[in-house]
């Protein structure tokens, strides 16, 4: 084998292994899980039972499928940067529930965080659970408009969920946690 042909099956061949390493690596990178998040979050919705009673609320950018009553209206405020804040609520009742979600790149949630976004320090009784296949805290806290509330605050795939409650719908709230799954993790 001469030098030259040689030469043009290293170059091929390292071509090769470059489109095959591109390709791998792409379709595993965040931007190509949320481009499919359409498709992950039709095949949750398609084998997703909705009891009678229950609507579905999913989101396939944050990658979320929830549970919630049918006489629940629902609204969605984007704000810059990713983040989106859900309000839950029955008109016919005082029952609400919110979800927030912001970008979030720590492994853990911090001191910092909860101050930010807690601004009356409370964080009583917590309790480590599940929602949808990741570790949860629920605690008790204080909110200037709502009162006593119960939060439940977790990390999925970059995000930080903060689930907030008056603390007179905690059981409530605890129901729907149980319908929570991640389109993906």
């Amino acid at each position: 084998m001469n030098t030259r042909t040689m030469a043009t099956l290293v170059i091929g061949g390292v071509s090769i292994a470059t489109a095959a390493y591109a390709a791998l690596f792409t379709s595993r990178s965040p931007e190509a899980t949320r481009d499919n998040a359409k498709t992950d979050a039709q095949a949750i919705e398609d084998r997703r039972e909705v009891p009678p009673g229950f609507r579905e609320y999913h989101n396939p950018f944050y990658g979320i499928s929830i549970l919630y009553p049918d006489t629940f209206s629902v609204s969605e405020y984007p704000e810059p940067v990713t983040k989106l804040t859900t309000v839950f609520e029955d008109p016919a009742s005082d029952f609400t529930f919110q979800v927030h979600v912001l970008p979030y790149g720590d492994a853990q949630i911090t001191e910092t965080r909860l101050k930010l976004d807690i601004p009356s320090g409370i964080m009583r009784n917590p309790l480590d659970i599940m929602v949808g296949g990741v570790r949860a805290t629920m605690f008790e806290s204080e909110d200037a408009s709502l009162g006593a509330t119960r939060e439940v605050w977790f990390l999925n795939g970059g995000f930080l969920y903060e689930v907030t409650t008056p603390l007179a719908h905690d059981a409530a709230l605890s129901e729907i946690m149980r319908s929570w799954e991640f389109i993906y993790r």
